[in-house]
């Protein structure tokens, strides 16, 4: 068979080979999107700095809360992540609750409500104790 109209055949060799090529770009960025959120850590940090912000900022003084924290628990355990700094950490003079699952250095989240929480993560308990500032 002789091909007479060799241009046609470049472009479907180009189209083919273009198709190819943003195939693969997409794949590739799925899979590195997903392997960045394993576990939903960094899902589940956000959410837990905003409950937590949400409950300091609605709470009275003389107010005790007591936050399962097992979710977070598990997965930091799942992701291997080992280091020795907590959790979950509350800054008083920052106003600022930090998360932190080992997932790029966790999510920082600040709370407006004036008043000095007395808090530590025990097993999968967080407590915190409001008082007045």
């Amino acid at each position: 068979m002789l091909i007479k109209n060799k241009k046609g055949v470049d472009d479907l060799l180009f189209m083919t080979l273009a198709f190819l090529f943003f195939v693969t770009v997409f794949g590739l960025s799925v899979l590195y999107f997903a392997s960045h959120s394993k576990n939903a850590a960094v899902l589940q940090e956000e959410i837990y700095a905003k409950k937590i912000a949400l409950i300091i900022d609605s709470a009275r003084p003389g107010t005790k809360v007591i936050l399962d924290v097992s979710e977070l628990v598990d997965i930091k355990e799942k992701n291997k992540y080992a280091s020795t700094s907590p959790i979950i950490h509350i800054d008083n003079d920052g106003h600022w609750i930090q998360v932190n699952l080992g997932v790029k250095g966790g999510i920082t989240y600040s709370y407006f409500n004036d008043v000095h929480v007395v808090w530590g993560v025990e097993g999968n308990k967080l407590t915190m104790d409001i008082k007045k500032k």
